[in-house]
């Protein structure tokens, strides 16, 4: 054999695809287009291996060891703090003294003067403008895009 198609007697033994759940996540040996890196020349192996029934076993252990620590924690304290119920009387207790109410009479109500009302219908008309401007706005040129988008992908 001559030097120019000799490999590297370091690289890595290609493996076999597996249907076992790899823990060290997704694995590629080897380029699989060109062949480089790998002993003889063929493919690499590409391992990815997801299945449903693990995820769903490893998600219900989950659940049912947080739903133990919960109980766990919560097991010595009561959810509602209860309130010590005393043996005798207390000793010091301060005499009941009513509160005075105080009332006074509160003026009627006075219509706001025509400037005001004529103030309040223009702000809010103006406010209303603004608003639809910044409204109308967005809506064109979220139209826009979707029609230049639309028409891109139909012209592709």
């Amino acid at each position: 054999m001559n030097e120019s198609t000799s490999r590297p007697t370091s690289a890595a033994k290609p493996r076999p695809a597996t249907v076992q759940p790899s823990h060290a996540g997704p694995r590629v040996i080897g380029r699989a287009e060109t062949g480089e890196g790998i002993a003889g020349g063929g493919g690499g192996t590409i391992v990815v291996v997801v299945s449903v029934t693990d995820l769903t076993t490893q998600a219900a252990w989950m659940a049912g060891l947080a739903i133990v620590a919960l109980l766990f924690a919560g097991w010595r304290k009561n959810a509602r703090a209860t309130a010590q119920i005393p043996r005798s009387e207390p000793t010091i207790r301060r005499k009941w003294v009513p509160i005075g109410i105080a009332e006074t009479a509160a003026p009627l109500y006075k219509r706001p003067s025509i400037f005001r009302r004529i103030w309040a219908i223009i702000a809010s008309s103006g406010l209303a403008i603004v608003i639809a401007v910044v409204l109308a706005t967005v809506t064109a040129f979220g139209l826009a895009w979707a029609v230049t988008t639309l028409t891109d992908l139909l012209k592709s």
